[in-house]
């Protein structure tokens, strides 16, 4: 068992006829064969679309009132230009969904 996707990623690399299982992202950088779930490639498209649904999701929490640079990189993720970086990088856009109040 691996902990960490560098040390998976390394692991693919050295033994090639490995299964393994990194972000798409990492994927994309590598020469790793890619493999389809149900018939389905893991596209941003298909993420997007709900088709493709082996992902790893990343959510962002605070509590409280964003503020000075923490405000800054929470609208910077949500601009054009941090969308632009997070689709040259093979990840899935973030999109602004509703805080759930306790």
């Amino acid at each position: 068992i691996l902990n960490s996707t560098k040390e998976t990623s390394e692991i693919l690399k050295k033994y090639k006829d490995t299964i393994g299982y990194v972000p798409f992202s990492i994927s994309k950088k590598n020469t790793f064969n890619i493999l389809k779930v149900n018939g389905i490639y893991p596209s941003i498209e298909n993420v997007i679309s709900k088709k493709y649904v082996l992902i790893s999701p990343l959510g962002i929490v605070w509590k409280g009132k964003l503020e000075g640079k923490n405000k800054k990189f929470i609208d910077f993720l949500f601009s054009p230009a941090a969308q632009k970086i997070m689709l040259e990088y093979g990840t899935v856009p973030v999109v602004r969904e509703k805080r759930i109040k306790p």
